[in-house]
């Protein structure tokens, strides 16, 4: 994953120990981020294409 999203040039953040699993890496990533809009997706989840423009308004 590290390596696709700098071919992609998004952050990647990523936990150093796996405490508190799921909620560890999101309480971590969380405290490293400024964005308003957070969308968290397990890897099985495929959003409908209008996820945005119904969840995200004007």
């Amino acid at each position: 994953m590290r390596k696709l999203a700098k071919e992609f040039s998004i952050k990647y953040i990523s936990i150093e120990n796996n405490k508190h699993a799921k909620s560890g890496n999101l309480n971590n990533a969380l405290k490293q981020m400024s964005s308003p809009l957070i969308a968290n997706f397990d890897a099985d989840m495929i959003p409908f294409s209008d996820f945005l423009m119904e969840t995200v308004p004007f």
